[in-house]
């Protein structure tokens, strides 16, 4: 639902408008979250950071790594730790004790490529030395929500839970169970075209890298069954926007529209920013809040986060950011992707997790997208031949077959 505000007198859209990226920035730093479910290797079940009667935990690992690596261990507030890298970037818990790797900003897709290999191998490496596999999926596909423990503390994630708790399952397994690709991209010459092309690319970021067609066990009738609980938890807080001339007012419509589970009593019932605020919330409040949502494209300041992509092995984890990077950067394929792809909306969002590309308009769309996404990275990488030829191989191996990668499991790193 929409609430009329003044938008030019809005103190809620000046915090709005912070987290836009405003200017032309010469700069096309990127970065990435990559996230990975670990597993007993024998068993397959979630492993937990601390020891326990089924097997050591993966807390142990990591600081012992930590030790070798000349990483450096820092509280979180919420029951376990994070840890500082030397060489930047930070490895961090999910409420489900899923392993994220936040890197550096890098200046370059093949640097970054190469130290997303490298911290995924020193992960996978020292785990595997303890029994411990990091699945690459996008959903765990073999334990039930009701086998997930939450690991994380704190009032931020119990309200969290006990919001989505009154919904149904599906927020309880996104926080225990799921794993993605999240892209962080400098927005180049032209930050709004930036916001329209990433949510313009969305639904085809779903569909093309869908990696979670598995669930306790059991086939779903999703190719990405991540996107499938994204649509599902709570549709107050997730959204895709249409291509516009200015996205501050649309993003503080939908922030205002979206259920604060921060404010009032834990597990009450729910009430939308925009009540509260009749009520008195505070800016401060505002600014909390805007953390709790999750729209497909999260405006981050100076750069944009794109959310949309399902956990894959590392061997591949670079091909998504490639393909947005190019759309960003190269003038002509931007220009093409907003005149000739349709608007995103949650329909396409839908479609994308259900069918991936065996959806007929995705499917045409995406073998668009990858008969031109290559050539573009080519004109802007010179000396990129060797990554242009990876996303090609890739394309052709599912894109241009209307395949994702769900249908190949894969270790979180492997040897090819």
């Amino acid at each position: 639902m929409a609430h009329a505000v003044d938008h030019g007198a809005s103190e809620l859209e000046v915090l709005v408008r912070e987290r836009f990226p405003s200017g032309a920035r010469p700069s096309s730093r990127i970065g990435m979250e990559l996230e990975a479910l670990p597993v007993r290797s024998v068993t397959h079940e979630p492993v937990p950071p601390l020891d326990g009667p089924n097997g050591p935990g993966t807390l142990g690992v990591l600081r012992r790594l930590a030790v070798t690596c000349g990483w450096r261990e820092s509280p979180t507030g919420y029951g376990v730790p994070k840890f500082l890298l030397a060489e930047g970037g930070v490895i961090s818990y999910e409420p489900g004790g899923q392993l994220e790797w936040s890197s550096a900003a890098h200046q370059s897709l093949d640097d970054l490529d190469a130290a997303a290999h490298d911290i995924a191998r020193r992960l996978a490496d020292a785990m595997l030395a303890e029994g411990i596999q990091l699945l690459a999926r996008g959903v765990d596909p073999v334990t039930g929500v009701e086998g997930s423990t939450m690991v994380v503390d704190g009032e931020r994630y119990r309200r969290q839970r006990a919001h989505y708790d009154r919904i149904g399952t599906p927020g309880r397994a996104m926080m225990l169970q799921t794993a993605g690709i999240h892209l962080n991209l400098d927005v180049g010459d032209d930050p709004v075209a930036a916001w329209n092309v990433a949510n313009t690319l969305a639904p085809l970021l779903v569909a093309m890298f869908a990696n979670s067609p598995e669930r306790a066990g059991h086939a779903v009738p999703h190719r990405s069954h991540r996107a499938a609980i994204w649509r599902a938890l709570d549709p107050s807080r997730t959204a895709v926007f249409a291509p516009t001339a200015d996205p501050a007012p649309a993003y503080l419509d939908f922030a205002l529209g979206a259920e604060s589970f921060l404010l009032g009593e834990p597990g009450a019932a729910s009430r939308s920013f925009a009540e509260w605020r009749a009520i008195g919330a505070t800016d401060d409040d505002f600014a909390r809040h805007l953390t709790t949502l999750f729209p497909e494209v999260r405006p981050r300041g100076a750069y944009l986060g794109l959310r949309s992509v399902d956990a894959l092995p590392v061997r591949w984890a670079i091909l998504p950011m490639a393909v947005a990077w190019a759309a960003f950067h190269h003038t002509p394929l931007r220009r093409d992707v907003l005149r000739e792809l349709p608007a995103p909306t949650v329909d396409r969002l839908r479609r994308a997790g259900r069918f991936g590309l065996a959806d007929d308009e995705l499917g045409a769309e995406a073998r668009w997208l990858a008969e031109r996404a290559p050539a573009a990275l080519d004109a802007l990488l010179p000396d990129g031949r060797r990554l242009v030829e990876r996303l090609e191989a890739f394309l052709d191996e599912f894109t241009l077959r209307r395949r994702d990668p769900g249908d190949r499991a894969e270790s979180f790193v492997t040897d090819s």
